[in-house]
């Protein structure tokens, strides 16, 4: 069955308020014996991760059906100047279904909510929420200071500047140790994208290859994320026949999309494998070298993730994760 679970958190510490007035709010698809739950409110989201260096929306989040008491408590979702609810969003499918995986079920986001709108029209009433995937915003101004030493690597730079600014986050992955610039390299960034593009952009300077993607940073569950194409991932993610709905994409030259059930276990820079002997789709960008081929050996890289999801709409597209890969070596 399609299983949600959403937390809301008051802000820490709430600034010139109540906090006896701002109880944690749990919406679930479960029961509390841990069965689903028919009469389960509908919930609709769209919901995004991608690199820091690319553009990507912020997520939404529709919860239909509440009840007074937390609708009035969309006032309170709003940020109190700098300070943020916090939200937890798990997504996935539960027991129920044949080919339901629930262990592929988990935390998506672990962020904070931009805006909250309580609506009440005839005897309709939902909440309404602009979500980001990380507790910190990413066009926030914060004092981003980089010291990079010319004896240092660019992740041991990348790590220092983010557990600088960003304390007690984890910066998580690996990237080349090769990166390393031949003086010292001092910067100030006013937020985190400008940050990310500057990394970006100095990667692929050192590293000109035609293929090098370039270091990206990305915020996950667990973190930021750091990746480049060049290490070797700690698993390869095999997504059965079962898992897709549809057929695969090719959307651009090593480019392809892939829209599976919705599962919270694929992130970016993933690297996933399809099962051979797949039907493919081709767009005016393929191109013929690639074209009812999966891919060349097998593996991609995931580049972006959406989850989509109605969880009252029958249809098998109501429930699902989007995702956009590259074969790894060829991302431009």
């Amino acid at each position: 069955m399609r299983y949600y679970t959403i937390v809301i958190t008051p802000p820490v510490p709430l600034p010139g308020k109540n906090a006896a007035s701002f109880k944690p709010i749990t919406f679930t698809s479960l029961t509390s014996a841990g069965r689903a739950d028919g009469a389960a409110l509908q919930v609709d989201l769209d919901l995004f991760q991608g690199w820091y260096h690319q553009p990507t929306q912020n997520g939404y989040i529709k919860i239909s059906g509440v009840n007074f008491a937390d609708l009035q408590q969309a006032f309170n979702l709003n940020p109190f100047g700098t300070n943020y609810c916090g939200i937890k969003v798990y997504v996935g499918m539960s027991k129920g279904l044949p080919y339901a995986t629930p262990k592929q079920a988990g935390l998506v986001i672990d962020g904070s909510i931009f805006q909250a709108f309580g609506n009440w029209q005839g005897n309709q009433t939902s909440l309404d929420l602009i979500v980001s995937a990380a507790n910190y915003i990413p066009n926030e101004d914060i004092n981003l200071t980089c010291n990079w030493l010319k004896v240092q690597n660019l992740q041991d730079a990348i790590t220092q500047t983010l557990n600088t600014a960003y304390k007690g986050v984890p910066v998580l992955g690996t990237i080349s140790p090769e990166l390393r610039y031949t003086e010292d390299q001092v910067g100030q960034y006013d937020n985190l994208y400008a940050f990310s593009q500057y990394v970006n952009e100095v990667s692929k300077q050192i590293n000109p290859a035609k293929n090098y993607q370039g270091v990206g940073i990305a915020s996950t569950s667990s973190g930021f994320l750091l990746y480049d194409g060049t290490t070797p991932p700690p698993e390869i993610v095999k997504i059965d026949f079962t898992d897709i709905i549809g057929n695969l994409t090719w959307i651009n030259t090593y480019t392809v999309q892939a829209k599976l059930v919705m599962r919270a276990d694929l992130d970016v820079g993933t690297i996933v494998s399809f099962p051979r002997g797949l039907p493919v789709i081709n767009t005016a960008g393929s191109y013929a070298q690639v074209r009812y081929d999966i891919s060349f050996n097998g593996q991609f890289s995931v580049n972006s993730v959406r989850h989509v999801g109605s969880s009252r709409q029958p249809d098998g597209n109501s429930w699902c994760t989007i995702i956009e890969c590259v074969i790894p070596g060829k991302a431009s």
